[in-house]
């Protein structure tokens, strides 16, 4: 860490273009299924310029903030200076410092981009520095700076162990995926006018089973979706764990 003024990446113009198409998209297609009715052209003319004003403002959005935006990792203290309309000035001191969490969701981790959360241990958001996005290089770089303690060697506390994959199906998520799946799937099919049809379709092929059978089969494949679900989850959010000291 030189002590020089930085600018966070401008790969950030990517990241929140890439964010704000998926944004047009999960707004503009319920849309146009709406229109449909009218004609496709009608749809496709009031949903392709919504959609392209609000890539367009999130990107503008994004190129403002980082060009304002500057950070230094100084011997004393930590800065950041960022805002367009009201302006931010935060200051951390370095001895004050306690956690440096590196995070890369999957559109940062597309342009090998993380984000920086700097804290102090305090809940309130006076104790915290987010630095997004900056390169990989760049965080795992921060993250040593700013940890480095003279104290005694590193030790590895846990790690993970992939039997623990065991346990994921057991919380509430997995009923909660499972339910949710369903509802998604007759939320898509009413996008399309073709809710009753896949009602119609479920009752026809359980309707020899009674309604007690019937019901019993809809929540055993809910709770194997709901269990499909909750292991991929688990992968995610603790695929690699480690604790060190």
């Amino acid at each position: 860490m030189t002590g020089a003024w930085e600018r966070l990446d401008r790969r950030g113009l990517w990241v929140s273009a890439a964010f704000m198409t998926g944004v047009a998209i999960l707004a503009g297609v319920p849309t146009a299924i709406g229109l449909s009715d009218i004609s496709w052209a009608v749809a496709l003319a009031w949903t392709l310029p919504g959609a392209a004003v609000i890539v367009a403002a999130g990107v503008i959005a994004e190129w403002l903030r980082l060009r304002v935006t500057r950070y230094r990792v100084g011997p004393d203290r930590v800065e950041l200076h960022t805002g367009v309309l009201v302006r931010t000035r935060r200051s951390l001191q370095r001895d004050r410092i306690r956690t440096v969490d590196v995070v890369a969701d999957p559109l940062l981790r597309v342009f090998g981009l993380v984000a920086v959360r700097i804290g102090t241990g305090e809940q309130a958001d006076d104790g915290t520095v987010k630095l997004s996005p900056v390169t990989r290089d760049t965080g795992d770089a921060l993250r040593r700076a700013l940890l480095s303690r003279a104290a005694s060697p590193a030790s590895s506390l846990a790690v993970l162990d992939p039997a623990w994959i065991r346990y994921a199906p057991l919380s509430f998520v997995g009923p909660v995926l499972g339910g949710s799946a369903l509802g998604g799937v007759l939320n898509v099919a009413d996008w399309f006018g073709a809710s009753a049809g896949v009602v119609d379709w479920a009752i026809d092929l359980l309707g020899g089973l009674g309604l007690i059978g019937g019901i019993a089969v809809l929540i055993v494949v809910a709770l194997v979706v709901g269990t499909i679900g909750a292991l991929g989850l688990w992968v995610e959010f603790w695929w690699s764990y480690r604790l060190d000291r």
